[in-house]
């Protein structure tokens, strides 16, 4: 049973690996460490499975090896977790050194309990039958390793609560999810002893965090960054669905004056160069005016925003958004 259920979990890891090979975002990078190190988890579980209560002549060494890096590695997906969560919501705190030192400082004290472990058997042990037993600090350390998924959940829901941006909230609301199978693995297997069930977690909630990747790469605009015309359609109907009669549903259109003359004389690349300079503008624009407006690229040079704004905080926004275009005009 356990040697199937590794075997599964580490198939869909390293399929998730694989159709995001070719991504170098560092964000993803990060991401791609979190999947290695669950593989890692799931092969450390199969040799500790396949040498426990042999009598080989090497179990007792296996063993002791295999069971540390099944220890070790939850500390650094954490580690790599909290890394991936700041740079998708808080890219400016992790340039900071501090914080840096700080997010490390489980990581140096989990592998210092690990190297006492060798010596001291404090975390588990061996036994002369080679079956493995908790020690007397398992569950100190136990805490230590989730340090980290704490935190990055606390900094979440900050960040969520603190955001009046409703595109935000659901670009941050499914990290929050990742928790989910990590936590719940974690208590049935702390409290059922000699069950391994972590693996489960960690690719149920990877899995989760791919998905969410992919239905962003989806309806974001590849250029831009910002909403794709996919994504527009899907808002503006779920927005009149659920809209009621007194309220109001406001549309600006913007497109860029002479563009086609502007590839034709300058290329392409000094084409795309203006869409984003534009789309960071209108960006600017909204949050300057409201966090609450919706804003797309239609398709080409236009762009659409969407909002429940009455006409004439509608014109408020235009002059704010002429304004801003006209300073990069200049």
């Amino acid at each position: 049973y356990y040697l199937q259920t590794n075997i599964f979990c580490i198939l869909v890891l390293l399929l998730i690996l694989l159709k995001l090979k070719n991504n170098s975002k560092y964000d993803i990078l990060m991401f791609k460490k979190i999947l290695f190190c669950s593989i890692m988890f799931c092969i450390s579980d199969i040799v500790s499975i396949t040498f426990r209560g042999t009598d080989y002549c090497y179990s007792n060494i296996l063993l002791t090896i295999s069971n540390t890096i099944y220890l070790f590695i939850p500390l650094m997906i954490g580690y790599y977790w909290i890394n991936y969560i700041y740079l998708n919501i808080d890219k400016p705190s992790l340039k900071k050194k501090t914080l840096r030192y700080i997010l490390l400082i489980p990581v140096v004290l989990g592998s210092i309990i690990l190297v006492l472990n060798i010596f001291t058997n404090v975390l588990f042990t061996i036994d002369s039958n080679n079956l493995y037993n908790r020690g007397n600090f398992f569950y100190l350390y136990a805490i230590n390793s989730w340090i980290y998924i704490v935190i990055s959940t606390v900094k979440i829901i900050i960040t969520y609560n603190k955001s009046n941006n409703i595109f935000i909230k659901e670009k941050i609301f499914p990290l929050c999810l990742f928790i989910v199978g990590p936590l719940l693995t974690s208590i049935i297997q702390n409290l059922v002893y000699g069950l391994s069930i972590n693996q489960f977690g960690f690719t149920f909630s990877s899995l989760l965090v791919f998905l969410y990747y992919q239905d962003e790469q989806i309806s974001i605009d590849n250029l831009t960054k910002i909403n794709n015309r996919m994504k527009f359609n899907e808002y503006i109907y779920n927005k009149f669905d659920n809209s009621k009669d007194s309220d109001i549903i406001s549309l600006i259109f913007i497109d860029v004056d002479n563009f086609k003359a502007i590839n034709d004389t300058y290329g392409h690349l000094t084409g795309d160069e203006i869409l984003l300079n534009i789309s960071n503008i209108l960006k600017k624009s909204c949050v300057e005016y409201d966090d609450n407006l919706f804003l797309a690229r239609y398709g080409g040079d236009e762009f659409v925003i969407v909002s429940s704004l009455n006409e004439e905080k509608i014109k408020e926004l235009e002059k704010v958004i002429n304004n801003n275009l006209n300073i990069y005009n200049k």
